[in-house]
């Protein structure tokens, strides 16, 4: 579905929210690339996240970056977000926040499988 129909766009995040679903490596590296990109709200929603990403959360803090430390509830989570990017270790819990994600008219970035997700990161 994405080969070959990509559009090279701009997105202003100012005031969005973006919800990182995932603390590991991918999802530090995605929080980083939002953060450049202007992301003013990004709510981090796992159990763990790796100590750069802590540092950032620390240094950071509230409204730019907050985190709930517990598993991402697909659901509820995706809730208020423009841009989801799902960056878990588990495909299924991925997959339902892509699902979640587009039932509430946000846009979806799977980490594990940007084939089924709605836009990339370069």
């Amino acid at each position: 579905p994405l080969a070959g129909a990509l559009l090279l766009a701009g997105v202003d995040l100012r005031g969005r929210e973006v919800l990182v679903a995932g603390g590991g490596a991918v999802a530090e590296r995605r929080v980083k690339r939002l953060l450049e990109g202007g992301a003013e709200r990004i709510r981090i929603v796992a159990p763990e996240v790796t100590p750069s990403l802590d540092g950032l959360i620390r240094e950071l803090g509230p409204p730019r970056l907050i985190w709930f430390g517990r598993n991402v509830e697909p659901t509820a989570d995706v809730v208020g977000a423009c841009l989801v990017v799902a960056a878990t270790p588990d495909p299924q819990v991925n997959e339902a926040l892509g699902a979640a994600a587009r039932a509430a008219g946000a846009w979806i970035n799977r980490a594990d499988d940007s084939e089924a997700g709605d836009f990339v990161f370069p």
